[in-house]
């Protein structure tokens, strides 16, 4: 059995249990999301590449951060997230706000969209995230850990700014802790991340050493393992 995973409806109220035969999309899946290390990060991402899309669409989920209490749920993409702690979810923005101001644990309400997995392209390795801890230690030469951020308007809205790292500085605090461009800042200090101009607000207040999660593309993972493999090799 699912990790997480409580119980098992059809829309029509019904309960099934998760020992009967396989459901279908009738079905929705209520599971409970918890915090276990006090940080906020929920690890679920939606496709926000048409912002009207994203206002308006289905609260689908494209990805799940690998570690994260949604996997560790047992949610997976193409999910329908349809509640969040009773709370009726009719687009992704919804789902997202919903999600910053939940309280812990976290129930939600999702339906299993099996009609679409057949025709619906799975996420990349650059949309599917390896979930990572890294702590920046204090640098006496340093007032910042060295990264920059994209901060431009964003016409969805601030909450729709994803807080992804666009470079980081040569041999700055950052750099020698091992974060790289394209991660995806999910908490500082223990406090969940929620918009790029959050996570600069909270590394300027964070106190040293700067313990940072963060969700690293498995296209970029992979091609690090690939280079370190070959350079090995050649040893």
């Amino acid at each position: 059995m699912i990790s997480g995973m409580q119980r098992l409806f059809n829309l029509n109220g019904s309960h099934r249990s998760l020992g009967s035969s396989r459901f279908t999309e009738e079905d929705e899946i209520e599971v409970k999301l918890h915090d276990e290390f006090g940080d906020g990060i929920v690890g679920l991402q939606f496709d926000s590449k048409s912002t009207d899309d994203f206002k308006q669409g289905q609260a689908i989920i494209h990805s799940v951060i690998s570690g994260s209490p949604a996997a560790k749920a047992g949610l997976e993409p193409l999910d329908l997230v349809t509640t969040v702690n009773g709370k009726a979810i009719a687009s992704c923005t919804a789902a997202l706000r919903a999600l910053a101001k939940a309280e812990w644990p976290i129930v939600l309400r999702v339906r299993r969209m099996t009609s679409i997995r057949e025709t619906t392209p799975a996420p990349t390795e650059r949309e599917i995230y390896e979930h990572l801890e890294l702590q920046i230690p204090e640098s006496m030469k340093a007032t910042t850990i060295g990264i920059t951020m994209d901060t431009r308007p964003c016409s969805g809205g601030a909450e729709l700014r994803q807080p992804i790292v666009f470079a980081v500085v040569p041999n700055s605090p950052a750099e020698q802790a091992g974060l790289h461009a394209c991660d995806l800042l999910l908490a500082v200090n223990n406090a969940r991340v929620l918009s790029t101009q959050h996570a600069l607000v909270l590394l300027q207040e964070a106190s040293w050493p700067i313990r940072l999660a963060v969700a690293r593309p498995q296209a970029l993972h992979n091609a690090a393992v690939t280079l370190q493999r070959n350079w090995r090799k050649s040893c």
